[in-house]
């Protein structure tokens, strides 16, 4: 079965750092630096893994969640570049995000995080 993970950063080089692990950890990746971008991947690739970082340039990635239709088949992992709010972490859990990780992002505990959900 392929290992889909789809990466929503607009930040490239941050990207490309987490595609090059992913990918040497044997994971199809598909990369997106807006909203737009990504939800025409989840819609053609349908990836289980979604790793999305809430500061997308001017838009906030958080508003990916409300445009995803079946967003419980994914499993959303936010990468935050500042502490989020308690209201902030509560809001995005209601919308199915279970997995928080703060940039930098270090590569063992993507792992761990990616370990559980599989």
């Amino acid at each position: 079965m392929e290992r889909r993970i789809l990466i929503v950063e607009d930040e490239k080089e941050e990207a490309q750092v987490l595609e090059s692990f992913l990918r040497r950890k044997k994971f199809t990746t598909h990369l997106a630096s807006n909203i737009g971008e990504a939800l025409s991947i989840i819609e053609n690739y349908k990836p289980k893994i979604i790793l999305l970082d809430l500061a997308l340039g001017s838009e906030y990635g958080g508003d990916l969640l409300g445009s995803i239709s079946n967003v419980r088949e994914h499993k959303i992992v936010v990468i935050a570049g500042t502490k989020p709010t308690l209201e902030e972490i509560l809001a995005l859990h209601r919308r199915g995000v279970r997995y928080f990780l703060a940039k930098p992002v270090i590569m063992s505990s993507l792992w761990a995080v990616i370990g559980d959900i599989e």
